[in-house]
């Protein structure tokens, strides 16, 4: 009677496979005879992942590059997130430039508190109904209001000294007539 093998063992087995790992140590490492393996691949490579021996072979390339599966999975996680937004590897790497000089220039060597700046910008914007693009242009709109105010303020004040004096001159006038006693 053939016993079923456990889907723990399956898993484990595959990954060894695309890991790059020979049959001969997948079946020492799960200890399952080597046909047990050589079984669960065919099975897996005519009804699940057609396309094993290709991603067999690209993780053994990774591993030669000293990288795995995992990091390329993230690489090309990364790259489909670049294309939805419709970045161009080159603009990217244009950028990162910048951003490089940027940290130089500023003797900040600390990324991740630029890009907490960032999400704040990006808040700030958010909480104000306001677009990224259009911070400039509200910021420099802000300042004319603020010079404004500044004027206003500049000539309330001078009103306002303006009525002192003529408020002295009152009282001066109505303490000589003697209207009122001086204090």
């Amino acid at each position: 009677m053939v016993r079923k093998i456990p889907h723990l063992v399956k898993v484990k087995v595959i990954r060894g496979r695309l890991n790059g790992v020979s049959r001969d140590n997948i079946a020492f490492d799960n200890q399952i005879s080597f046909g047990s393996v050589s079984s669960i691949i065919l099975k897996v490579k005519t009804s699940e992942i057609l396309d094993i021996d290709l991603l067999r072979e690209v993780a053994l390339a990774l591993k030669k590059g000293n990288s795995d599966l995992t990091e390329f999975a993230s690489s090309m996680r990364l790259r489909k997130m670049l294309e939805n937004l419709g970045l161009s590897e080159e603009r990217i790497e244009k950028f990162l430039e910048y951003l490089s000089v940027f940290f130089y220039k500023n003797d900040d060597k600390n990324v991740e508190n630029f890009l907490l700046q960032l999400e704040s910008v990006y808040e700030i914007a958010n909480n104000l109904d306001l677009s990224i693009y259009n911070i400039p242009e509200e910021i420099e709109k802000l300042n004319g209001d603020i010079r404004d105010l500044k004027n206003e303020k500049f000539i309330l004040e001078q009103q306002v000294e303006q009525k002192r004096l003529e408020i002295k001159k009152i009282y001066e006038t109505l303490v000589d007539t003697g209207w009122i006693l001086p204090k």
